[in-house]
């Protein structure tokens, strides 16, 4: 497994998985976030690029992604406000996530489009990994199902009386967030050693 994924994986786990409710509205609110900022974040390197900054980058890209932080917290402030104040300052995590991939990552200096699918490329696994991790938290901690509803509110849907599943309710709470993560990281570790043994016996034929 490549050094980088594994701080890929750690860094997004402990900013998007585990701190925040164990809801699919959350974990969906967060992956938008995560995507816009990417986006932006993207675009704000190639005029850096271009206009020959390079050595004030870093203090560029981080203020341009946490204004585009507050931006988005205002906006969904006021759509659904709830969400965001559930969320509350989880999402200036978003920022961190964003520096941290654009440092592991290494987005090849080519044009802005190719940057664009580079980029999307590499935080779409990220984003269907995250928001089956929260659809799943969401069921099987709360027995529901959650998402934006109409009037601003949060929509619910009581899939089944979690009461009579109370041993899934440990995925609702952040011990269990970590062991699902933990869990989730092992067996990623273990199918991918065993596809490296079964890659280097057939170069060794």
């Amino acid at each position: 497994m490549k050094r980088k994924s594994i701080f890929i994986f750690i860094v997004f786990s402990l900013a998007m998985l585990i701190v925040p409710p164990g809801r699919f509205v959350y974990g969906f609110t967060l992956v938008l976030e995560l995507n816009l900022t990417v986006l932006f974040g993207t675009l704000c390197d190639y005029l850096i690029n271009k206009f020959e900054l390079n050595r004030i980058r870093n203090i560029i890209i981080l203020f341009v992604v946490i204004a585009f932080t507050v931006l988005f917290r205002e906006i969904f402030i006021l759509l659904y406000p709830e969400v965001m104040l559930v969320l509350g300052f989880v999402i200036y995590l978003i920022p961190v996530s964003f520096v941290t991939l654009y440092y592991l990552i290494d987005p090849p200096a080519k044009s802005l489009r190719e940057n664009v699918l580079y980029n999307t490329k590499k935080t779409l696994l990220l984003s269907i990994y995250s928001l089956v991790f929260f659809l799943f938290r969401d069921i099987a901690g709360f027995g529901t199902f959650t998402f934006f509803g109409k009037n601003h509110q949060i929509y619910e849907k009581i899939l089944f009386n979690y009461e009579n599943f109370r041993v899934l309710t440990i995925f609702a709470s952040v011990p269990g967030a970590f062991i699902l993560s933990a869990v989730v990281c092992l067996c990623y570790l273990v199918i991918y050693n065993k596809i490296e043994i079964v890659m280097r016996k057939e170069d060794n034929k």
